[in-house]
């Protein structure tokens, strides 16, 4: 019986390796039985594939989610999960999922860049970038300004950074790339993806989808 870890092939403790000549004289009948019977029951659990997962994380209410913690009693416990804004996506989605069943196939990362501010912008591309290098793909979209009115005494008129597309584009992709998974990891707060999930369960109903 020759097994193999990390650093190369060895013998388990006590086994013998037998060759294809002779199994028969060196194999007691009891021995061979409780041999094929092990072969059998684990054929298979070894040979089911695993389930395919793909992620698909909202960037910008990722970060939000983690800068502003809703949950926060105290401004400390509120700065305590702004650190994991440089979390790795791969690590995250892998706590979602039993390694024995399933496998992390691919991660797709919706943001947009904040061109007006030229630090944020910086630390956000190398944060991007880090993201990259471990294999997940990223698509784009963009800020547009939007110009809203106050709503207090001076009913003047201002403008804010509004982000467009990634809605769009998370629901494109979650259907696009629908034949390379068998389970989603839709990781948003936005309830604007219900209609492309209902969509992609239409055209694929053997599709799981888990949300957070």
């Amino acid at each position: 019986i020759c097994l193999k870890n990390g650093t190369g092939s060895h013998r388990e403790p006590g086994a013998t390796v037998y060759s294809s000549v002779g199994v028969m004289e060196v194999l007691s009948t009891r021995g061979l039985r409780k041999s094929m019977e092990n072969a059998t029951a684990a054929s298979p659990a070894e040979t089911k594939a695993k389930s395919r997962v793909y992620g698909f994380v909202d960037g910008f209410n990722l970060y939000h989610a983690l800068q502003d913690f809703r949950h926060a009693r105290t401004d400390v416990e509120k700065r305590k999960y702004q650190k994991y804004k440089w979390l790795c996506l791969n690590s995250l989605l892998k706590r979602y999922i039993e390694p024995q069943t399933d496998e992390l196939v691919g991660v797709e990362y919706f943001t947009s860049y904040p061109t007006w501010d030229t630090g944020k912008k910086l630390r956000h591309s190398v944060y991007v970038s880090a993201l990259i290098s471990q294999g997940v793909h990223v698509t784009f979209g963009e800020f547009k300004l939007k110009t809203l009115g106050c709503r207090a005494t001076c009913k003047q008129e201002f403008q804010v950074h509004e982000e467009k597309q990634t809605d769009v584009n998370i629901s494109t992709a979650l259907i696009a790339l629908a034949d390379s998974y068998d389970k989603a990891i839709l990781l948003t707060e936005d309830s604007d993806q219900v209609p492309a999930v209902r969509v992609l369960k239409k055209l694929h109903p053997e599709k799981r989808v888990l949300t957070f």
